[in-house]
């Protein structure tokens, strides 16, 4: 995203990923992330971004924290988004996962506790 300009898009927006939706067979599959950012400006359209965005950032609520960190984590890394940062209010937790050749690796975690002492 270095020298680059980027577009910044909060929820309600749609994100259609070019990957297979393995419950419908569909080819895409529409998600809506709370943030994301997206540096190529011909997969915006009007009523939804058509494609991967550089970065994306979700917040995790709910009971089952873990399980819904592993199924974002997979579906992001599957689509090719080149980094994520995965928020957990109950935990106080913010995940950042940078796209490497390899896959997927953990830029840093930080907790609440760390950042505002």
């Amino acid at each position: 995203m270095e020298n680059k300009i980027c577009s910044v898009f909060h929820a309600p927006i749609d994100v259609v990923l070019p990957i297979e939706n393995k419950k419908r067979t569909r080819v895409n599959y529409g998600r809506q992330p709370d943030i994301c950012v997206i540096c190529d400006p011909k997969i915006i359209e009007e009523n939804a971004v058509f494609g991967t965005p550089n970065f994306i950032i979700e917040i995790i609520a709910g009971k089952d924290i873990k399980g819904t960190h592993k199924y974002k984590y997979s579906v992001y890394e599957e689509a090719g988004v080149g980094g994520i940062g995965l928020y957990s209010g109950k935990c106080v937790l913010l995940r950042v996962f940078i796209r490497r050749m390899e896959g997927f690796h953990r830029f840093n975690a930080f907790l609440r506790m760390t950042l505002f002492r």
